[in-house]
């Protein structure tokens, strides 16, 4: 009999987990799992999924902000499904899914094992000092009803230990993968793609695809774009969208890098763009293992990033890419210049990380240790 497996993520806006529950969910079918799909209500994840004929169920009160009596609702709602579809597993996806999620199994009076996923810690992101606390006794509380908590890198895997989120044993490293469909699209076409959003058709272009988010230190992306277009000219792309894009905007205009660095906002598809990109730059402060990377990876793009969370797992240095510290906008545009003025370098780093992704980060080889951590927790009878 086929083990049932309720994927629960908090938003149904398209990021990095619900990419990974898309990806785990769409890739188990050949695997002999019954799998369905519950996640808060208000984006394209749901119906994607639908699309593929996953089973899906829309969560009315599950949503990002803390909010307790509405919170309370939601642990509710997803215990009554787990009651209802009865799941074999439950596989949690996000640190506000992790809470509700673990709770509602305990409270829905079934059997079912809980993994969770950390798609890096919110007490490792730049917050005030309480909620950081917060956090942190939050995720340690509701470590005691997951049965295994997987890990997307293992900086990761090592900040949980160091924060007695959970005894070692629990914590399992599981590197992201990523399929092979996103560097496919010829450099010319993607360049087109661009014109018609107004970046320029001739001329370096150096990008990012980031919500317009603090941890992402876009700021320090673009005190680095003032410092490198006075060495090397060139156009700097933010593709995404978020909280700080009028932060950003403000950013831009005082330093007069209108015609420099352009906010091209949310665009489908956005990896496929890629090509047309000679410096991919990564200016996190704090990261897990981002799709990102592996996408400009897998396009074969010389990358320059922070050194932050999984980021040093993907990339070695001059290896595959070039790291440089986090919140160090000087750093990062004498890296991003340099490559800006050695096509032989970007060429080298650009096949490195390309070969890279393609041995070591497969879509594949993240379901099947998926699927292994799985059979461990679930009943012989439904292996």
């Amino acid at each position: 009999m086929p083990a049932k497996i309720l994927f629960v993520v908090t938003q149904s806006e398209m990021g990095g987990a619900q990419r990974y529950v898309r990806d785990l969910a769409t890739a188990l079918g050949r695997h002999d799992f019954m799998v369905g799909v519950a996640a808060g209500e208000g984006g394209p994840l749901l119906a994607q999924l639908a699309a593929v004929n996953v089973a899906t169920f829309p969560l009315k009160h599950l949503q990002r902000r803390i909010a307790p009596f509405n919170d309370l609702k939601a642990v509710a709602e997803l215990a009554n499904l787990i009651k209802r579809w009865q799941p074999d597993l439950v596989h949690l996806n996000s640190s506000k899914a992790g809470v509700i999620g673990g709770l509602a199994a305990r409270r829905s009076g079934t059997r079912c094992r809980v993994v969770y996923t950390a798609h890096g810690f919110v007490f490792n992101e730049p917050l005030p000092g309480w909620q950081r606390v917060l956090y942190r006794v939050a995720e340690r509380r509701s470590a005691s009803w997951k049965d295994v908590i997987l890990c997307v890198s293992e900086a990761d895997r090592q900040s949980a230990i160091a924060a007695r989120i959970a005894p070692p044993g629990k914590l399992v490293t599981i590197h992201l993968g990523i399929g092979a469909a996103a560097g496919e699209r010829a450099p010319a076409e993607a360049r087109d793609r661009l014109r018609e959003r107004g970046v320029p058709p001739e001329g370096l272009l150096v990008g990012t695809i980031a919500h317009l988010y603090p941890t992402k230190g876009l700021l320090d992306l673009i005190s680095a774009a003032a410092q490198t277009v006075r060495q090397t000219p060139a156009t700097f792309l933010i593709i995404g969208e978020g909280t700080q894009r009028t932060l950003l905007t403000e950013k831009i205009r005082a330093a007069g890098l209108q015609r420099s660095v352009l906010l091209l906002g949310e665009i489908p598809d956005a990896a496929r763009l890629l090509p047309a990109i000679d410096v991919y730059a990564s200016s996190s402060v704090k990261e897990g293992f981002p799709y990102a990377l592996l996408e400009a990876m897998l396009a074969a793009r010389a990358i320059v990033a922070t050194a932050v969370g999984g980021v040093p797992e993907m990339i070695g240095d001059n290896q595959h890419g070039l790291l440089v510290p986090a919140g160090n906008p000087a750093a990062l545009a004498a890296v991003v210049a340099r490559l800006l003025r050695s096509p032989e370098e970007r060429e080298r780093l650009g096949q490195a990380a390309l070969n890279r992704v393609r041995q070591t980060f497969t879509l594949d080889s993240m379901v099947e240790a998926t699927v292994s951590a799985y059979r461990i927790l679930l009943p012989r009878s439904t292996r």
